[in-house]
């Protein structure tokens, strides 16, 4: 199999290359209250060969190398019939929709107590974000320690921001729009998981998608695609401001 081109770090990164790759960024992580969009000239290299190669390589454990592609016109086509034809089916099962689930949660004030914990958290996430970019490459023993003080903190903040978060999409899961969505994106991780050595589709056929056991493969899988979709890199979250002056100061407290 031929190599796909890699950029160099010393490859002209245009401004409009920059400002296609924040704009993915941003979109994610307004979703995931993230608000560092600082991107290193190694990790924007490495999002543009990504987008101009339309591919993401990565490996499971126990299986080896993998890629993951940009799907065909044909395949979110096929992708999207999936969807009606689940859609079609949960409805006839008796799964609320999303717009009905949405009004039992507002009913019950469910929606708003979480929107507004997240809003909190947001502000004081964004105020501590401040704070610390202020001091975190300050070397003295003071600023350290108060640095390392503010990334656990926000660390925190986030870890139960993003938890709400998953509490509100979870009663999503099993409306109808959104079984329809998970059939959609299941067939596009079968038409779009590829192995590197044979350079074949993982799974032969959709029935062998529908079949996996291997839950780890799927969820590793179905995160590469996701975040290689939104253009964003699969390690994004050790990018966040406080993981990496938690990473950095405990590595040096050896």
């Amino acid at each position: 199999m031929e190599e796909d081109k890699v950029l160099s770090n010393d490859e002209e990164i245009t401004k409009e290359d920059i400002m296609e790759i924040k704009s993915n960024l941003q979109e994610v992580d307004e979703d995931l209250i993230v608000k560092n969009d600082e991107l290193t000239n190694e990790q924007a290299n490495k999002l543009l060969t990504e987008l101009r190669t339309g591919r993401r390589y990565f490996s499971a454990a126990g299986i080896g190398d993998l890629y993951i592609k940009t799907p065909t016109v044909r395949d979110q086509q096929e992708a999207d019939w999936q969807y009606t034809k689940m859609l079609g089916k949960a409805l006839k099962e008796g799964l609320p929709t999303n717009k009905e689930m949405e009004k039992i949660l507002d009913e019950r004030g469910l929606i708003k107590e979480i929107d507004e914990k997240v809003d909190k958290l947001t502000s004081q996430i964004v105020k501590l974000l401040v704070e610390l970019d202020e001091i975190k490459n300050l070397e003295d023993k003071k600023s350290k320690k108060k640095s390392l003080e503010l990334a656990k903190k926000i660390a925190s903040l986030r870890d139960e921001a993003t938890s709400l978060k998953m509490e509100k999409d979870s009663y999503f899961t099993n409306t109808a729009e959104g079984r329809a969505n998970e059939a959609r994106m299941g067939y596009l991780l079968y038409k779009c998981l590829y192995r590197v050595d044979t350079n074949e589709r993982y799974w032969e056929d959709y029935e062998d998608y529908l079949n996996e056991t291997n839950n780890n493969l799927l969820a590793q899988a179905m995160y590469q695609f996701i975040t290689f979709s939104a253009g964003v890199s699969a390690e994004f979250i050790k990018e966040f401001p406080e993981i990496e002056v938690l990473s950095k100061l405990m590595a040096e407290e050896g």
